[in-house]
């Protein structure tokens, strides 16, 4: 995947499955501002492969990343997330935060 920016050392996504995308952002919209251990842990993925999906969608700007009062890196949904969210998967929002 060359020239997409979503390398990352030996790994790469080799397909987006949505799901996992809509699991994140409805993490994200229900705790804001979460530490990137803590969102790959609630969302069920592995660090590394959150990562790659965190990378992916900060490519199309539906997140933000910055960092919190101890110098952690915190992730928050940008307005672009937020617009997905209300859009496309406030539908099943309740039911996914009552399973995790």
């Amino acid at each position: 995947m060359e020239g997409t920016g979503l390398r990352d050392s030996k790994r790469e996504l080799k397909r987006i499955e949505w799901s996992i995308v809509r699991r994140i952002i409805i993490i994200l919209q229900s705790s804001p501002r979460m530490k990137k251990t803590h969102l790959a842990m609630k969302s069920g993925l592995g660090y590394d492969k959150c990562m790659l999906y965190l990378a992916w969608m900060d490519m199309l700007d539906l997140i933000r990343r910055e960092k919190d009062e101890e110098g952690f890196q915190v992730i928050s949904l940008s307005e672009s997330g937020m617009n997905l969210y209300r859009t496309q998967f406030t539908d099943g929002a309740a039911a996914l935060l009552s399973s995790t």
